[in-house]
């Protein structure tokens, strides 16, 4: 039974969550609820509520980290709100308009 336990014990120490960075504190506490379940998909979406000017407050937060970030930054909880924060401030800028020439 001690066995057991400790075995049990060992496995949840094991089990480490990520820290909440600053990036990850500012779309929870901005209405996106926990971020670190959610697919990079889902928080486009739900950035994309907040629109282009949001997304570029958070992309602006994102660049210095993303710099020195590890390879799998990207699928951190971080990365996955970094990656829908550009693909938001991309697709979001507007209507870009059509040429005004004529030929």
């Amino acid at each position: 039974m001690k066995l057991l336990s400790l075995c049990l014990i060992l496995m949840l120490l094991g089990c480490s969550r990520e820290p909440d960075t600053p990036i990850i504190q500012r779309v929870m506490r901005d209405g996106a609820g926990d971020v670190r379940a959610a697919s990079t998909e889902a928080i486009q979406q739900w950035m994309q509520t907040k629109g282009a000017t949001y997304a570029q407050e958070i992309w602006k937060m994102c660049e210095p980290v993303q710099k020195t970030a590890p390879s799998t930054w990207g699928d951190s909880t971080e990365g996955r709100v970094c990656k829908a924060a550009n693909a938001v401030r991309f697709w979001g800028r507007g209507n870009v308009g059509s040429d005004p020439r004529k030929y």
